[in-house]
């Protein structure tokens, strides 16, 4: 046989048998029919367009350390892209290395090879990859071997694909495997009788292992009730039909009932069955059916009302029971549905749904309406309503009724206190929400005449000329404000200062003004003259009292309200310390911050008063500005501390009365980052605080320090306050100058916007200060 029909034949044994190590001898293959020392084959990794080596031939060495460690990437390679342009499997080939990827020109020249062969594999998934073979001599192949190549390229692409064939093959029985074993439904294979095949949830729904069940005869586990009718659809499955679907029960190994649901198939002598086990649901369909029996004679023997009406809504019929409902004995009633015991105001509702149930088609439909009985009382029913049709005509009603009452006035019932409940959590939210005095006051008025018995809520606060009305919330009533706040004053004239006295102690009490007498406040009675009086206490002192109360009706005080009160009560006086100590916190914040600003203006040729008056100015432009209370709070503490850092400078530059030279300044440059360094821990500063103290020398035009921001880029409370700053420093006398009149300041200031100041800020500033002047 000759030589390239011997390679041809080793190339396809090769493709079929895939031994271990194919790749390599595939190279090897490739690299005798072209007659070259060298060879590889290189396959896309999965996923990507690079290729690795797979396989090779005649390397080693450094040279195969080299090879591992490359990566192709086909679109940069220029002999395997040349290769990859034809949909046949083609021989390509150069000499040149102009012509070569970088890559590949890489390798060339490093193995120190001359000609370069090349094959494209493609594999039908989509993935390729190629075949290089080269020599050291430079050499141009002959037909024979041109062809030769291609049927070894095409012999591995064959292989490929046959492997990759058996990988899908393994993978499929695989995942079948572990579907089988996995299944929570039964699965079985028979021979005849006897199971060949059992997955393993027979363990959990027969109790049997899969050992214990193969080779056995199924019949053995068929309830012995069914073995005949499973035996006939086996027989039928096998003769007359390829699928099937039945039921039948299973003998658990605990002897206990097991209903399966079959689906089996008939396929090559072998019958395969797929069984799911329903005894859950055939039990609860068991347990339906006794209760629907069991309603069924509830139904028939309870105090249930059915009428039938004709076409007309005339009555024809009456269960003789129906006056254990209304009342009424069948003879007492009107013929008319209409006017058939259905209270006055559900009439016309009831009347309208008919008729829509008529001209729409309706089969069946519940509505609940009130009744009327013979006693006079009304009450509520449940009604369901059968449409009949004849031939697309409608043909009469049947009704179906019983009594309902109770279940929808506890549903009323429930809905009023679910809407209780959700009053009471809103309520406590809001209270927890808010801590401003006057807003709890105000949340606690309108939870008492909302949610609670009373229908007027006043707060009191007594102040140095007397008693003083602050809030009122009312439901249902007008209130004159002026006339309100005589009748107060009238009122609480006549209590003594032991009664006001008393209120710090029992906090609350019941007082009847026209009579002017208190007692203790008791679940009871409440008149309309009384009033429900709680004590709101600061620091052990009575600050004022809200007064509740109900016009017009007695109310009946229940030991919940009075405990809601209390709560109440507490919440408010808990707010009223709060907002004390909040006041005395933030006065005494802003007296050492303050402090802190003229300690620094004492060290530093600050004039007097410098810090309080850019601190007023700073506010005053940012009110201008329209900055919010909290903007404005950053803006003055960051005025406070702008120069904080100028701590950190010694005496001997801080205090030189003459120019400072370029290294001083620098040194003194340095004041704003440090000033920010040591304050930025504080956690009560604010970020906008902050930026004012390390950004008041920042310049528009981005000339200034320590950043060199600019334009916008600077945050806007610190363009504020270098404008201030700056107007402050300019008539302001100091060892080094004379100060600025206003007008020269305004005007240097002027000539500054657009270069040193944001022109936006110096515009309002000028407005401000003229306004300023025009007020002296």
């Amino acid at each position: 046989m000759p030589e390239s029909q011997s390679l041809a034949v080793q190339a396809t044994r090769l493709a079929l048998e895939w031994p271990a190590g194919a790749s390599f001898r595939f190279a090897a293959l490739f690299a005798q029919a072209l007659n070259c020392s060298t060879s590889a084959v290189w396959l896309t990794r999965p996923g990507t367009e690079w290729l690795t080596v797979v396989g090779h031939y005649g390397i080693s060495g450094r040279d195969l350390q080299l090879l591992q460690q490359t990566e192709l990437h086909m679109k940069g390679e220029k002999l395997a892209c040349q290769a990859l342009k034809t949909e046949q499997i083609k021989l390509v080939w150069t000499s040149d290395l102009q012509e070569l990827g970088p890559t590949e020109g890489t390798l060339m020249q490093a193995f120190g090879l001359s000609t370069l062969y090349c094959c494209a594999l493609r594999l039908p998934d989509g993935a390729y990859g190629v075949m290089y073979a080269a020599s050291r001599e430079v050499q141009q192949p002959e037909t024979g071997q041109i062809v030769l190549a291609a049927q070894v390229a095409q012999s591995l692409t064959v292989g490929l694909y046959n492997q990759e064939l058996r990988a899908q093959a393994r993978r499929s029985e695989r995942r079948f495997q572990r579907i089988t074993d996995h299944s929570l439904d039964l699965m079985m294979v028979l021979q005849g009788s006897t199971i060949t095949y059992v997955n393993p949830s027979c363990e959990h729904i027969l109790g049997y292992t899969q050992k214990e069940m193969l080779g056995t005869d199924f019949t053995g586990y068929v309830h012995p009730e069914d073995l005949e009718k499973t035996l006939q659809a086996a027989a039928q499955l096998s003769e007359e039909q390829d699928v099937m679907f039945f039921q039948n029960r299973f003998v658990h190994q605990s002897g206990r009932t097991v209903h399966l649901e079959w689906n089996s198939v008939f396929v090559d002598g072998e019958t395969i069955g797929m069984a799911r086990d329903v005894t859950g649901r055939m039990e609860m369909q068991e347990e339906l059916l006794r209760r629907q029996q069991e309603l069924e004679f509830i139904a028939q023997n309870a105090a249930t009302f059915v009428a039938h009406f004709n076409r007309d809504l005339e009555r024809v019929y009456q269960s003789p029971n129906s006056h254990l409902l209304h009342g009424y004995h069948p003879d007492e009633l009107p013929a008319t549905l209409t006017a058939f015991l259905v209270h006055p105001l559900d009439q016309e509702r009831l009347s309208e749904l008919i008729q829509q149930g008529i001209q729409e088609g309706w089969r069946l439909h519940h509505v609940e309406f009130r009744m009327r009985h013979r006693s006079g009382r009304s009450f509520w029913v449940q009604t369901a309503i059968r449409f009949l049709w004849q031939e697309g005509h409608f043909d009469g009603l049947i009704l179906t009724t019983m009594d309902v009452s109770d279940r929808v006035e506890a549903q009323l019932q429930l809905q009023e206190a679910l809407e209780d409940a959700r009053g009471l959590v809103d309520f406590t939210v809001r209270l927890e929400e808010t801590q401003d005095f006057r807003e709890v006051t105000r949340v606690a008025l309108e939870h008492c005449v909302h949610r609670m018995p009373f229908n007027m809520a006043i707060y009191i606060e007594f102040q140095g000329e007397g008693p003083v009305v602050e809030q009122v919330a009312t439901r249902d009533l007008v209130v004159d404000p002026e006339v309100l706040e005589q009748v107060v004053r009238d009122h609480f004239r006549q209590v003594g200062d032991r009664e006001l006295a008393l209120l710090t102690t029992h906090r609350m009490r019941l007082y009847d003004p026209d009579a002017a007498t208190w007692m203790d406040c008791q679940p009871g009675l409440l008149f309309p003259s009384q009033q429900v009086i709680l004590s709101v206490q600061l620091d052990g002192q009575l600050r004022g009292v809200i007064a509740l109360s109900r016009s017009r009706q007695d109310t009946h005080l229940e030991e919940t309200t009075l405990k809601l009160l209390r709560a109440i009560q507490d919440r408010i006086n808990h707010a009223a310390e709060r907002s004390l100590h909040l006041h005395q916190l933030a006065s005494s914040r802003e007296e050492t911050l303050r402090t802190l600003g003229i300690v620094l203006e004492h060290r530093d040729f600050e004039t007097r008063g410098h810090t309080d008056r850019v601190v007023e100015l700073s506010v005053d432009l940012g009110r201008t500005l329209g900055l919010g209370e909290e903007e404005l709070l950053a803006l003055r503490w960051g005025a406070f501390l702008h120069d904080t850092g100028k701590m950190a400078i010694s005496d001997a530059i801080l205090l030189k009365p003459g120019r400072l030279t370029p290294e001083e300044f620098e040194v003194v440059k340095k004041h704003s980052q440090i000033g920010f360094d040591m304050l930025r821990h504080i956690p009560t500063l604010t970020r906008e605080s902050l930026q004012v103290v390390l950004h008041h020398h920042e310049k528009w035009d981005g000339t200034g320090y320590p950043a060199g921001l600019k334009g916008t880029g600077i945050p806007f409370l610190a363009r504020i306050f270098t404008v201030v700053d700056v107007y402050d420093a300019l008539v302001s006398r100091r060892p080094y100058k004379e100060p600025f009149s206003h007008e020269d300041a305004m005007q240097e200031i002027e000539r500054c916007s657009g270069g040193m100041f944001d022109p936006g800020v110096v515009v309002a500033f000028s407005s401000l200060m003229r306004s300023r002047m025009q007020g002296r």
